[in-house]
């Protein structure tokens, strides 16, 4: 038994590391995501995303560090391996998903059928393409952020612009005091 998970953990290592050979030269060792609430961080040389901080309604049943899924992902590119199905009072249990990283997202979007268990219990009943677990999306963090960053940049500059192209108006003063008149109210005590 010892001879076969050493086996299968340098299967696993060797694949990790030719995976890691493939990513493009500048591509990060790790990003982070948002999947459903939860901080999601992608170790690309690892080949994994891991739960990083679980939303409150997973405590209990995600740990920090546990694999939301383990295959192989390429940086900005196709995804194919096991993501996880998670029940109260269950094990987990793995299914085979696929996809790749959407930029109008942007984020990594898998699809894959996932085990269905009976409502009762943790049996497996079936397999289901629709549904949450069917169709994951982890939300590339930095990306998302500095989109809304840029739009909030243009969305400023707009309203420069706009304030710029009525200041040669001819009644662009109006509600406006000169100087003068300010001081003159001062000295009479009207503010």
């Amino acid at each position: 038994m010892k001879l076969t998970a050493a086996l299968l953990s340098a299967i696993v290592l060797s694949a990790s590391a030719a995976m890691a050979a493939e990513q493009p030269v500048g591509a990060p060792e790790t990003e982070f995501f948002d999947h459903n609430g939860s901080t999601i961080v992608a170790q690309y040389k690892y080949g994994n995303l891991r739960y990083m901080k679980v939303k409150p309604s997973l405590r209990g049943l995600v740990d920090e560090g546990m694999a939301a899924f383990s295959g192989d992902i390429e940086w900005r590119g196709a995804v194919h391996g096991t993501a996880y199905v998670f029940k109260k009072g269950c094990p987990f249990v793995p299914y085979e998903v696929s996809g790749r990283y959407d930029p109008s997202i942007p984020g990594y979007v898998m699809t894959g059928a996932y085990p269905v268990r009976s409502k009762k219990g943790c049996d497996i009943v079936g397999y289901s393409n629709k549904g949450a677990n069917a169709r994951l999306v982890f939300v590339d963090t930095f990306e998302r952020d500095r989109r809304q960053v840029k739009m909030s940049k243009s969305a400023q500059d707009a309203y420069i612009d706009s304030v710029y192209e009525t200041e040669g108006g001819e009644d662009y003063m109006d509600g406006f005091i000169s100087s003068e008149e300010l001081e003159r109210r001062n000295r009479k005590g009207r503010p």
